[in-house]
């Protein structure tokens, strides 16, 4: 009993400008963030999972991965991609020219894309999270941009000279979640700020989706594994729809729009996880 009394009596002292303090620090880290971030250096929880489905194995676009040792190699060839796109370039404008003259071109529209880069040097440099490429490699960062914009796209089919970027990208990317993939308007597409090409892929997935309104409710509910669900009674369909996230549940049954499982599925999903937890800008178009 005395013990009791002895805790009751105790006394709790708080310390407000503390509290203030954390309020103050609070504050500081939510507004700390560029709204020109959108790419990010993954988060530890979900880094430590799968290092694989995050690190570049072949190619890397950009200078964040920029000089490792194992992509050295295949860095080279993005130079023979810019040879590439001088070729083209000089025989659309001039059509066949000598050696001595197509090198002197090839100065020239280097030249050009040198300054179309350094045009949007610092609005590139601010979309990485944690970094200032721009004032941490210099010239490099250019070089870096310029080679990695040109091998994207010449990367993707040139079939006619009418198509843009987007078109050719969504064309290139149709088949990640989906044989059968759902027709995204284009028009859609060019509406949104697009960031980078995982955003772009992210709203292929997510537009077609975008007219089914899930309804509102205050309460999470977490999803059980299919063998529990099984065990509950619940019946299991291949949906028709064209979005693999138009998941639907009717009468005990469970429609699931079929999923391309390819070696690219898990990086692909974990990467657009990622991302939606560092952009908290994401949310669904519409």
């Amino acid at each position: 009993m005395a013990a009791a009394r002895e805790r009751s009596s105790e006394i709790v002292i708080i310390d407000v400008g503390s509290l203030a303090s954390l309020k103050d620090e609070l504050r500081d880290a939510c507004s700390s963030m560029p709204q020109s971030y959108c790419i990010f250096n993954i988060p530890t929880i979900l880094f430590r999972h799968n290092k694989n489905s995050f690190l570049p194995n072949c190619f890397s676009i950009g200078p964040m991965h920029h000089g490792k040792k194992h992509l050295v190699a295949t860095e080279k060839i993005t130079m023979k991609y810019l040879k590439a796109c001088f070729s083209r370039v000089i025989t659309s404008r001039h059509g066949s020219m000598s050696r001595e003259s197509k090198e002197v071109e090839e100065q020239k529209v280097l030249s050009d894309l040198i300054n179309a880069v350094k045009s949007i040097e610092k609005q590139a440099s601010a979309c990485y999270a944690g970094h200032d490429f721009a004032a941490e490699l210099g010239d490099e960062f250019i070089k870096t941009m310029l080679l990695d914009g040109v091998f994207v796209t010449e990367m993707f089919p040139l079939p006619n000279e009418t198509e843009s970027l987007i078109e050719l990208a969504l064309k290139f990317f149709a088949n990640t979640f989906t044989s059968h993939p759902p027709p995204v308007q284009t028009c859609q597409v060019k509406d949104q700020d697009i960031k980078h090409i995982l955003d772009l892929l992210r709203l292929s997935l997510v537009l077609p989706f975008q007219e089914i309104k899930n309804k509102p409710t205050n309460r999470w509910q977490p999803i059980r594994s299919v063998t529990r669900l099984k065990e509950a009674g619940v019946k299991f369909k291949k949906g028709t729809a064209d979005s693999v996230l138009d998941i639907k549940f009717n009468d005990g049954c469970l429609e699931i729009p079929s999923l391309l499982i390819q070696e690219t599925t898990e990086p692909i999903f974990r990467n657009l996880i990622a991302y939606e937890r560092c952009f908290g800008h994401c949310q669904a178009p519409g």
